[in-house]
């Protein structure tokens, strides 16, 4: 087919009146958009709608979890030396660990 005879079938289409539409149609149309409104608004489409993807979300949570395991177990290790030393001086045991000057030499 050629551009100008195409051009002129489609110049006619838009000349021919459109048929007309069923009343039922437009009820069902703006029902249609006010379920789809009404679905649009619940807590959970919301949420879906703000993250991408839920894969998105969970490896997001299980980066997160891994991090912060990791972080904990870093610090439980840093301070791991220091409890010992901390709780003996709580305690009052550090009388024993420090060297006594006691005068051995002289009668």
């Amino acid at each position: 087919m050629k551009e100008n005879e195409f051009d002129d079938l489609v110049g006619r289409l838009r000349r021919v009146a459109l048929p007309p539409c069923p009343g039922s149609m437009e009820q069902n149309v703006l029902r249609r958009i006010r379920l789809s409104r009404s679905e649009a608004e619940s807590p959970l489409t919301w949420l879906l709608g703000w993250m991408p993807r839920p894969s998105v979300a969970l490896a997001t949570m299980a980066v997160v979890t891994v991090s912060s395991l990791v972080t904990s177990t870093v610090a439980l290790r840093a301070y791991e030396d220091e409890r010992p030393a901390q709780a003996r001086v709580a305690l009052g045991f550090d009388a024993f660990t420090a060297p006594h000057h006691l005068p051995l030499n002289e009668r």
